[in-house]
């Protein structure tokens, strides 16, 4: 009885850690593909270029610290010590970002939307150290379930602003404001009643000692 339930939970999370994985990916393939066809090549290949320079940084930054919240299964350290060092690390690449776009970048439009990509960036790294947190608590369900919402979310946004005729920096910005729903609307809160909270609140999550 006990290794079927084992075996139930590990083939639910992997399905559903797999479908959101899957997701997200088809989510950005399709705004690619969005951008190609109603905007051109041009704008295509700055998009490209935003993600080129800003996904290195942050990878580097990131010191994958959803790893060692992962791993920490004693809880050495205070929930509060990763997500304060995330935060930081986060503002660390964003500078790096914006010096660089200032220094090395001429045009403007360009510029615009590395920084706002980056903005983006900045929101999916603290969803990724909730995700840290899920994962610590065998819980892949509620990762997967996020990437889809954030694919969800993401494509219906960039679609509505192709639609009304914006640009690519409206797009980028639509990519943030769908980051920032899920984070709020989902992540916090999923994790919240995960550590079962008398009174739910962001603060509440940020400030708990621990797990």
């Amino acid at each position: 009885m006990l290794r079927s339930l084992l075996s139930n939970s590990i083939l639910k999370n992997s399905l559903w850690y797999t479908a959101g994985n899957i997701g997200y990916a088809a989510s950005s393939w399709l705004i690619v593909i969005l951008i190609t066809n109603v905007l051109g090549l041009d704008s295509v290949g700055i998009y490209a270029l935003a993600f080129a320079i800003s996904a290195p940084v942050f990878m580097l930054t990131n010191m994958r610290l959803r790893l060692v919240i992962t791993s920490d299964a004693k809880a050495e350290h205070a929930n509060t010590d990763y997500y304060s060092l995330r935060f930081i690390t986060s503002l660390t690449a964003l500078f790096i970002i914006i010096s660089y776009s200032f220094v090395f970048i001429d045009n403007a439009h360009m510029r615009w939307v590395l920084l706002i990509i980056a903005g983006a960036k900045c929101f999916e790294s603290l969803s990724d150290i909730i995700y840290g947190f899920f994962q610590k608590n065998d819980d892949l369900f509620n990762v997967g379930l996020s990437l889809i919402l954030k694919s969800i979310v993401s494509v219906i946004i960039s679609i509505l602003i192709i639609y009304k005729g914006g640009n690519l920096i409206h797009i980028a910005l639509g990519l943030i404001v769908s980051h920032v729903i899920i984070l709020l609307l989902y992540d916090l809160n999923a994790v919240l009643l995960k550590t079962e909270l008398s009174s739910p609140s962001v603060l509440n999550f940020f400030f708990q000692r621990s797990s």
